[in-house]
């Protein structure tokens, strides 16, 4: 008869053999980790796989290379250091950043078939801050292999020179490594490389619109979710990089002229310490560069963001996408600063055109201004209703572009857009103004990764929150967020966009179908572009 150790090492054997922690990738080998989720299902979490080469020395600025191969085995048991944000000053920042986390149901994938859907997450922070460290628990329990990754923010992820010396959008291109190696490698995990959602929220959103967009990320995915950002924001985007360039350079060193050039000012830039740009571009505070490249091989994006959606010029795959009802209500937490701003455009009304608009030829401002202030003043003044000049923030920083992108798609491949409209105690932000919606940037994220078991929560944010991930798990493995009806979804089936019918999912404590996402305020911006502004379009 064995013995009570023989039989507990029997056993050790036999768990171990079920569970394949360590993985043997093209580069060499690594040893994760279990894990369990608030349902306690067990899976196996790989954090800090190196996919690129470290950023450093002539590589800063540049393009990523693929990692090197190494040798044993690497521990891929915790989070990577990530890289330097532009916001915070953190001991965990660091220039030798890009690494990968990859969390998986399937405990051997030598030994099972079955090979499961994948999302590959890309985190927001507005191209300047930010970090993967997405949870995988309600992806695990729901049968879902989840990527998350670090990518180059602020300057390290977006300078630019305007030319091929550092033709820029280093940070999209780690994106695109990243899901390279997602594609190549994901089958030792159990995925299914044919099966990858790209996910993101803010500038993660706007970032799967470049990837829609981008040769280079074409066939790399089958479906995209895409929350609260787009291309076609403002934000996203500056037309003249080397002015923020030599800003940089000249905050670090008062002394660097001018008249450099492009390959004299990388040489200066690549050979000052990491913390040196860092501290340089905390003081700036200059939004981080995302441009149209120059045409060379390597190239990210090389035409117009509009022109392409509109002409049908990307990659045409399913796409969930939307926005929160009030985006940037947040800013009420500073009212005096809201009034002062809503007094500044009373005064000049010109300041609620878009930030980079190019009027037509002969075009006066004023008249073209009008159709916007009168959208959201009407014949009163903003500083004396407030809650429409944030509703004027709120479309100008985020909605508008976001609408007017599913529009442009639903000529070509199926969209499926929502608002996201509930109130709960898990938003996060719970100050109100009237004449304002009522939720703000990002709260749509905590209903999809809450901040505890689903049990604690109260019953409308339960609810809310196994609605959404109903929607957007089933979206990932069937590409349709209510392949059949359901009570949960109160046998609701949410519509694709169409061109002469813009219905959209409003997410609220109940759900319901309706037409035109801020109809009144979006048919004013179309007026405004249609009418007035020049084109080629790049933003919206």
């Amino acid at each position: 008869m064995m013995g009570l150790l023989g039989a507990g090492l029997l056993l050790a054997a036999i768990s171990y053999a079920e569970c394949q922690l360590v993985v043997d990738l093209p580069n060499g080998k690594i040893e994760g980790f279990q894990q369990t989720t608030y349902t306690k299902k067990v899976y196996n979490a790989y954090q800090g796989i190196p996919f690129a080469q470290p950023p450093v020395g002539n590589l800063r600025f540049q393009a990523p290379q693929p990692a090197k191969n190494w040798s044993g085995t690497l521990e891929t048991k915790a989070y990577s250091d990530y890289c330097y944000n532009m916001d915070s000053d953190a001991p965990e920042e660091n220039e030798d950043c890009l690494y990968l986390n990859v969390f998986t149901p399937i405990l051997n994938a030598d030994q099972n078939t079955t090979k499961l859907p994948v999302v590959f997450s890309i985190y927001g922070g507005g191209f300047r801050n930010g970090k993967a460290g997405i949870s995988p628990r309600y992806w695990i329990d729901n049968d879902i292999v989840l990527v998350s990754h670090n990518y180059r923010i602020a300057a390290f992820g977006f300078l630019a020179t305007g030319d091929t010396v550092v033709p820029g959008n280093a940070g999209l291109k780690d994106q695109n490594l990243a899901l390279q190696w997602t594609y190549d490698n994901i089958h030792l995990f159990g995925g299914d490389r044919d099966r990858i959602t790209i996910m993101g929220q803010s500038a993660g959103g706007a970032s799967v619109g470049y990837h829609l967009l981008s040769p280079k990320s074409r066939g790399l995915f089958r479906a995209g979710i895409a929350e609260s950002g787009s291309p076609l924001n403002t934000w996203t985007y500056l037309e003249d990089p080397l002015d923020y360039a030599f800003e940089l350079a000249q905050t670090i060193n008062s002394s660097i002229p001018s008249d450099l050039t492009s390959a004299q000012l990388l040489d200066f830039l690549q050979s000052v310490d990491a913390k040196a740009i860092d501290n340089a571009q905390a003081i700036i505070k200059t939004r981080p560069v995302i441009f149209t490249e120059p045409e060379h091989d390597g190239a990210f994006i090389t035409k117009p963001m509009y022109e392409s959606f509109e002409s049908g010029d990307y990659t045409k795959v399913p796409l969930i996408l939307g926005v929160n009802s009030e985006e940037r209500i947040t800013i009420i937490s500073d009212l005096d600063s809201v009034a002062k701003s809503a007094a500044q455009r009373d005064a000049d009304p010109s300041k609620v055109l878009p930030d980079t608009y190019h009027l037509k030829s002969g075009v006066d401002k004023n008249e073209a201004a009008d159709i916007i202030y009168k959208a959201y003043a009407g014949d009163a003044k903003l500083a004396d209703h407030l809650g429409k000049y944030v509703k004027w923030e709120s479309d100008n920083r985020f909605t508008r572009g976001v609408i007017k992108q599913g529009l442009l798609m639903s000529n070509y491949s199926p969209v499926y857009f929502y608002q996201f409209s509930y109130d709960g105690v898990i938003g996060g932000f719970n100050l109100t103004i009237a004449e304002a919606d009522r939720v703000s940037h990002g709260e749509e994220q905590n209903y999809l990764s809450t901040p505890g078991a689903v049990g604690d929560l109260d019953s409308g944010d339960a609810l809310t929150h196994n609605r959404m991930i109903q929607m957007w798990t089933d979206f990932i493995k069937k590409l349709n967020p209510t392949p059949a009806k359901l009570e949960l979804l109160q046998n609701l089936i949410w519509p694709q966009v169409a061109p002469d019918s813009y219905q959209y999912l409003n997410i609220n404590d109940t759900l319901k179908i309706e037409n035109t996402p801020k109809a009144e305020q979006f048919l004013a911006w179309q007026n405004l572009f249609d009418t007035y502004m020049q084109r080629p379009f790049t933003t919206y």
